[in-house]
Parts: structure tokens; sequence; C-alpha cells
């Protein structure tokens, strides 16, 4: 008995897992940090603004005093109190300085609140740069965690059928020896046994005489109609049978005829493959070969624009999903569902609900080659842009720009991609070079 090789080792995933961990609970308390210097840098800036704002008000009420003073001193030169108006254009000047002194503090204040404002800025987007990364390492450390449990199953399964391994081959050894003399002894017991004296008539004596009979009757009406017509051919069934035949083109065998189910199981996207690789190694180890059958990654054939040529490239059809062909109950849902990666099945509630004939033909049927061909000329393969996509503009004037596409022009590889600008929807022409998917 052997074991697959690509069985995850419980020990290592465990350290993978703590390790993350560990890392996670950094960041986490790292994003803390950043989010109270974010709300401090916040707390500072408004302070600033707000005697900002006192500064600007004392240096217009100066402003205003000074005002009144200058019309005082004015009205002292001209009832000739030449003394008294010198003093009040004093105290004028001296409120004109100390005005301008507060809008420059004013000024100062606000400059200061700008840079506060920025810092409070940087610190939040480091907040969610930190908790994101967080994130992700909760995604891994999950994973290595579900991969551990899996190891250490699979460990207990092999220790355990090491055990019992020695036993089972005995008693099957022994089987399949009585099995294979009671099998001898019932077909062939009689070889040794002598022949009638008659030719071999004896042992025709022992089947019915109804069939010797028959037998007797066929091969006399063969003799007759032979005599009677010695030109006759004589066909056997097979030649009739065969002549009869028109040869016909072979139709491949639908999907949704083979033994099972066809059920979708969503995945964490990008990981199909690699979710594809561990459910196919614990089927093996878990001898699931006999419930679950196929595992399917569905493809489909999809236009692409590289350096202004049309490339016609593989892709997955529905990023996230597999397609697991099976017969599906308590253990069959078990093994799928715990595979590291699998986040759940497609159907209504908790139950998973089969694919129909139409979608099974729809996503793997594989057709003939003169279907084939007639279906590439009608229809191709499908553009990686669809009318109503929103993209982005990757290079040009309007490079940065979003916008929506409205048209498509395949034969001269364009598009029209309706931007807005300065606040009206304008359309623009463009390559399928110079988009991107969002």
């Amino acid at each position: 008995m052997t074991f697959p090789t690509a069985i995850p080792d419980p020990d290592d995933e465990k350290k993978v897992a703590a390790a993350a961990r560990d890392a996670e609970a950094e960041l986490v308390e790292e994003a803390i940090d950043a989010v109270a210097a974010a709300e401090l840098d916040e707390a500072v800036a408004e302070a600033a603004e707000v005697l900002a704002d006192e500064r600007i008000e004392q240096a217009a009420d100066d402003l205003l005093a000074a005002e009144h003073v200058g019309d005082l001193a004015h009205q002292a030169e001209t009832e000739g109190e030449t003394a008294a108006a010198e003093d009040l254009r004093g105290v004028e000047e001296e409120l004109v300085r100390e005005a301008r002194q507060l809008a420059q503090e004013a000024d100062d204040l606000h400059e200061f609140a700008q840079e506060a404002h920025g810092a409070a800025d940087q610190a939040a987007a480091e907040a969610v740069e930190l908790t994101t990364e967080a994130i992700v390492l909760d995604e891994i450390a999950g994973e290595a965690e579900e991969a551990a449990a899996t190891g250490q199953l699979d460990r207990e399964i092999r220790e355990t059928l090491a055990d019992v391994e020695p036993e089972l081959k005995a008693e099957a050894e022994v089987l399949a020896g009585q099995e294979v003399e009671a099998i001898a002894e019932q077909l062939f017991g009689a070889v040794d046994e002598p022949l009638a004296a008659d030719g071999g008539q004896g042992v025709l004596a022992d089947f019915p005489a109804d069939v010797t009979a028959a037998e007797a009757g066929g091969q006399a009406l063969a003799e007759q109609e032979t005599d009677s017509d010695p030109s006759a051919e004589v066909l056997d069934e097979d030649e009739l049978i065969k002549g009869d035949e028109e040869p016909r083109p072979e139709r491949p065998v639908s999907p949704y005829d083979r033994p099972g189910r066809w059920f979708v199981v969503h995945t964490q996207s990008g990981y199909e493959k690699k979710v594809k690789q561990n459910l196919e190694a614990r089927i093996s180890s878990m001898n699931m070969e006999g419930r679950i059958f196929e595992v399917v990654i569905p493809m489909e054939d999809v236009v692409e624009f590289k350096g202004g040529k049309k490339v016609v490239v593989q892709k997955k059809m529905f990023p996230g999903y597999l397609l697991v062909r099976c017969l599906m109950d308590d253990d069959s849902w078990t093994v799928i569902r715990n595979t590291p990666g699998v986040t759940g099945f497609v159907g209504q509630g908790a139950k998973p609900s089969p694919l129909p004939r139409r979608d099974v033909e729809s996503f793997l049927q594989v057709k003939s080659e003169a279907e084939e061909g007639e279906r590439a000329r009608k229809r191709g393969p499908r553009l990686e842009f669809e009318v109503g996509e929103t993209v982005r503009i990757k290079e040009g004037p309007f490079a940065d720009f979003s916008g929506q596409i409205t048209e498509i022009n395949e034969e001269q590889l364009k598009v029209k991609v309706e931007v807005d600008i300065f606040g009206r929807p304008t359309p623009v022409e463009l390559e399928f070079a110079q988009i991107a998917k969002l």
C-alpha cells in the first residue's frame, strides 16, 4: 500500500501558523499606534486652526482701532493740537504693527495646521496598510492551521493503516487462496474424466434434449439450403449487420453522463490550481477515488491585444471556482469542504446543488472537429473587454482616468471610452493596449 507524497507536515504548518500569528499581532499593534498618531496630529491641526482664527480676529480689531485713532489724529491736526496729533499717530502706527504681526502668526499657524493634517493623513494611510497586511497574515495563518489539521489527520490515518496492513494482507491471501481453489474445482473438476467410448456423445447427453434437437435441425436446414442453390453465398450474422451499417461520425460522450454529478466549489481567487492539487491529494490519501472522480478548472479562449496584435489565450472561465464530479454524501462533502483553500459549495443553503445538463455541457462539452470548427467560425474566442465595462486608461493624455466602454471596434483594435472631464461625459477613442481592467 502506497501513500501520496503531497501531504502537509503538521509540525511545519503549525510553525508557519504561529509565525504568521506573531507577525499579525505586531502589525495590529503598529496599526493601533498609527491610528493614535493620526488622531493626535488631527487634534493638533484643529487647535492650530482655532489659534489662527483668533489671531486674525485680533488683527482685525487692531486695524479698526488704528483707523479710529488715525481719525482722532487728523482731527487734532485740524484743530492745531500738534502734540496730541503726534501722540495719536504713534499709537496708530503701533496698532498697525501689532495687526501685521498677528496676521503673520495666523499664516504660520495655518501652515502648521496643514502640515499636521498631512501627517494625520499619512498616519491613517499607514494604519490602513498595516491592517491590510495583518488581514493577509490572518488568512495565511488560517490556511496553515487548516493544513496542519489535515496533515495531522493524514498522519493518524497512515499510522492506523500501517498497524492493520499486515493483518489485512494475510486475511486477503487466505481468502484469495480459498476462492481460487473453489473456482478451479468447479471449472476443471471433470477434466481428468475419460470421454465416453462413443466419441464424446456421453458429454452431449448431459445437455437438454430440446437443445440438441434444435442444433440438429438447424444443421439440416443449412445443408438443405446449400444443396438447393449451390451458387448461393452464405453470409453470417456479423457480415449482414456490417453491411447494413453506414459510417457515422462518432459523437463524444457528454461529461454529464459520466458517473456522479457535477458540483461547483468556491475557492480563494487566484489559488484554483493549488486548491485542485490539495483536493486531489486528499482524495488519494483518504481512498475516495470511488466517490470523488474528477476536479476541473473550467477554461475558455479569450482574445487579448499585446503589442498591437490579437492573441488568443486561455483564461479561467470562473475565477475562484472549481467543478467537482462526485457521488455526494457526508464523506465526500467532508473531504471536499475541509480541503485548504475551499470556502464552500454553490447551492441553496448548506446543501450543494448539482449542475444541470445544459451547464455541464456548456462548460465541459468536448465538441467534434466539425462542430468545433463551425463554432469557431460563428462565434470565435471571447474578447478581453466588454461593452459597459469600466476600465482604467494606462497611457496617453487621459492616463489614470477611468471610464466606461461604450463601443468596441474589433477590426481596428480600438474602443470608445466615456470619460468624465470637468463634470461632463466625453467619449475618447483608444487602442486596446492603452486600457486595463480595474
